[in-house]
């Protein structure tokens, strides 16, 4: 029993040790409260909406041919 409460005590001391670890490389990182630059999503101009548009519609009217070419 007592060589569990050992393993158990040395464990706690390790997992100690390592939240000291993360506590310091945060307080070297700073308070966090600098920007995070995220990607943001892309706007389209309508001009490139217009052309997602036709190519779509031309690759649903090929998906739509090749279909109804192999229920037959």
């Amino acid at each position: 029993m007592r060589t569990i409460i050992q393993q158990l005590e040395d464990e706690k001391d390790a997992l100690e040790a390592r939240v000291r670890a993360v506590d310091a490389a945060l307080a070297a990182l700073g308070d966090g409260s600098a920007p995070v630059k995220t990607r943001g999503r892309r706007r389209m101009t309508p001009a490139e909406r217009e052309a997602v548009s036709k190519r779509m519609k031309k690759s649903w009217a090929k998906r739509k041919r090749q279909m109804g070419a192999n229920k037959k």
